[in-house]
């Protein structure tokens, strides 16, 4: 019967064992699962509003009218990572960068450049894109009308009306001293060989029939000096239009954007630099307007971020307008969130995890054609845009 009793506490305490170790053990899992399964703090578990704006090929809408592009893909992806519920909202740069400010957004994404004054009003991601500046102007074309709209203004039509004047003058004044005495100018013939004569000493071209009396003598040596000096004018002066003609048109750099029209994004990081540099400029309410209006003529240069420009005139302005190599301005994009957002730091962590993997460099080829690594100025980046995603 001991016998009996002694087995009896063993097996009790040992299972007694057991049941306590489990217990334990559920009491140290608890916690952990509790903390996965808790939403990333700053979301309270609910669904985000991701402000946005049409800033191809970084944020744009399908055929379909669904959000696409190189910033959409990437939040897409960390937020599947994070497993975050979210709606797109889209709305103008300006409200863009206020809404984010005051809450109304949650995150941002599009194609916003991270700068100082903006870093004031809002929290950045780490950079995900290294681009910067560049100028877009219209091709060249050979146009009679345009050169000689340059050539004919007022100033020139008053020289010409003056300078026929003059031969007019000088003819009548010939014919009137030289009629009585030299058979060469006699009667209305006369008066049409005399402004004949008046014409060739003025072009350097001499005639059989001259003056022979004192006064046309000195009229003619007269004519002759002052005829070389209009002449010589005028042809500078015409040179010179043509000079200016050709050289309208060539912009090579920042420097060249103070003497013409230059345009931009209103609001835009463009905006600041023009600005900083003190070079004038119009401003326009997106993108597509200011490259529409360089291609009318009524601009001469339009500066903005060098793949917008490049992804525009790839698509629609591939006959008028040239995109100019020079990038200045170096930019970083970044996603946007109110100052203290608790998503900062999630965010952070799997953009630089997703930023180096293998589907980024995907990604940014299927839309640009180029590697992820902007911190050198692209090549041949016309020609590589022409195979990203529509």
């Amino acid at each position: 019967m001991d016998f009996l009793l002694t087995d009896y506490f063993v097996a009790a305490r040992f299972w007694a064992y057991r049941v306590a170790a489990g217990a334990i053990a559920l009491c140290l899992l608890l916690p952990v699962c509790a903390v996965a399964q808790a939403p990333v703090e700053g979301t309270q578990g609910g669904e985000l509003i991701v402000g946005t704006k049409e800033a191809p090929p970084f944020a744009m809408k399908s055929e379909h009218g669904e959000w696409e592009g190189i910033t959409i893909d990437l939040w897409r992806r960390i937020a599947d990572e994070l497993g975050l519920r979210y709606r797109f909202t889209e709305t103008s740069l300006q409200n863009l960068i206020l809404g984010t400010a005051n809450g109304s957004f949650d995150v941002a994404v599009a194609a916003l450049t991270i700068t100082a004054e903006r870093e004031k009003a809002l929290d950045f991601s780490q950079p995900f894109y290294e681009t910067g500046l560049s100028i877009a102007v219209a091709k060249r074309h050979t146009s009679w009308g345009k050169l000689l709209h340059s050539i004919i203004s007022r100033d020139m039509l008053v020289g010409i009306l003056g300078l026929l004047g003059a031969l007019v003058l000088v003819g009548v004044l010939c014919w009137l001293v030289e009629r009585r005495k030299n058979r060469d100018f006699t009667g209305k013939q006369g008066l049409i060989q005399s402004l004949l004569w008046s014409a060739s000493t003025a072009t350097g071209h001499a005639s059989h029939k001259t003056p022979v009396t004192l006064p046309g003598e000195l009229l003619a040596m007269g004519w002759g000096v002052t005829s070389v000096l209009v002449i010589s004018t005028f042809t500078a002066l015409i040179a010179s239009a043509l000079t200016a003609t050709q050289l309208r048109g060539a912009i090579h750099g920042v420097d060249d954007l103070r003497s013409v029209h230059v345009g931009t994004v209103a609001n835009s990081e463009a905006v600041d630099y023009l600005a900083d540099q003190r070079i004038s400029f119009q401003p326009f309410p997106d993108l597509q307007s200011g490259l529409a209006a360089l291609k009318d003529g009524t601009i001469d240069a339009f500066v903005y971020d060098r793949p917008l420009l490049a992804w525009q005139i790839n698509r629609n302005y591939q006959r008028s307008l040239d995109l100019l190599d020079p990038i200045f301005d170096k930019q970083s994009y970044g996603i946007a969130l109110p100052t203290g957002s608790g998503l900062r730091e999630p965010i952070d962590r799997q953009l630089l995890a997703v930023t180096r993997s293998d589907w980024w460099r995907t990604t940014t080829f299927r839309y640009l054609g180029e590697s992820p690594d902007h911190r050198a100025p692209p090549t041949g980046e016309m020609a590589l845009f022409g195979h990203g995603h529509h």
